[in-house]
């Protein structure tokens, strides 16, 4: 995995080793100091120390160390502790010195390093930002309930279109949460359940209604963590369509698949331009 050019800190000076560092991004270390960096095993989304999404509140991201010893020691007592999360340690070349088990099994892998980045790149932007990024997925997935509409004769693709307008009509500081709560109600009762239509339709249709109503916890809420899965559904129905296209390629296949390799590298650029 490419390593990131990590230069800013939310604090102002070098964080004290041995001790958590309220940064967003690695800091800069000193010959001989480490940083212990946390993620999800599934996703690669970094977390922090309370082993939620980084960077979405003022908690601790990154561990600093003196001791390379001790940062080993210390990333063997976390993995121990919590079956879903991988760690590894830079040193002050941010260069990676020591991986888990699992870690280097993934540190290459495309879904990876994609998640990494992108939890980056969101810490960065405002929520004007954010929303314009949001709104973007959220429309492109669209058609994919509107097809399912027409197909079964089930929802309310106007509902959707009515939503993402009205986030989309108004500065965020002018949007009404009883409003926005009212569409998450309404869209709650349209999202479709895999269950009861067995095909790949409903799963694109479900992403669809799913990505809209993410969009609405994040203006409700203003939890970042709810562009994460915007992001998410898109790439899901990227590989569902792979997957339903040819039923004979492997996870790992599907996974670095051109189309999907495509979209995040579109979701970046986005993120850079929204």
């Amino acid at each position: 995995m490419k390593i990131l050019n990590f230069i800013s800190n939310i604090i102002k000076g070098k964080p004290k080793t041995g001790q958590y560092s309220y940064v967003l991004e690695l800091p800069k270390l000193n010959k001989g100091e480490f940083a212990l960096v946390r993620a999800e095993r599934n996703t690669g989304i970094i977390l922090n120390e309370k082993f939620k999404y980084a960077g979405f509140d003022h908690t601790t991201v990154y561990t600093t160390f003196s001791h390379l010893e001790k940062a080993i020691y210390i990333a063997k007592e976390i993995v121990k502790a919590n079956t879903n999360v991988e760690v590894w340690i830079h040193n002050h070349k941010e260069q990676p010195v020591y991986f888990t088990e699992l870690a280097k099994e993934s540190f290459h892998r495309p879904d990876f390093e994609f998640n990494f980045k992108l939890s980056q790149q969101l810490n960065k932007l405002s929520d004007d930002r954010l929303l314009h990024f949001a709104l973007t997925i959220c429309k492109r997935l669209l058609p994919e309930y509107l097809r399912f509409y027409n197909t079964h004769s089930w929802g309310d693709p106007g509902t959707l279109q009515d939503a993402i307008t009205y986030c989309e009509s108004h500065p965020i500081a002018q949007l009404q949460i009883s409003k926005l709560q009212v569409y998450q109600s309404r869209i709650e009762t349209i999202t479709p359940n895999t269950e009861e239509f067995g095909n790949y339709e409903v799963s694109y249709a479900l992403n669809a209604a799913c990505s809209v109503m993410a969009l609405l916890d994040f203006l409700i809420t203003g939890n970042k963590a709810s562009i994460v899965e915007i992001s998410t559904y898109m790439t899901d129905t990227i590989y569902f369509k792979c997957a339903e296209k040819n039923p004979d390629l492997t996870d790992k296949e599907l996974d670095e698949h051109p189309d999907k390799i495509s979209e995040w590298k579109y979701q970046l650029e986005l993120l850079q331009i929204s």
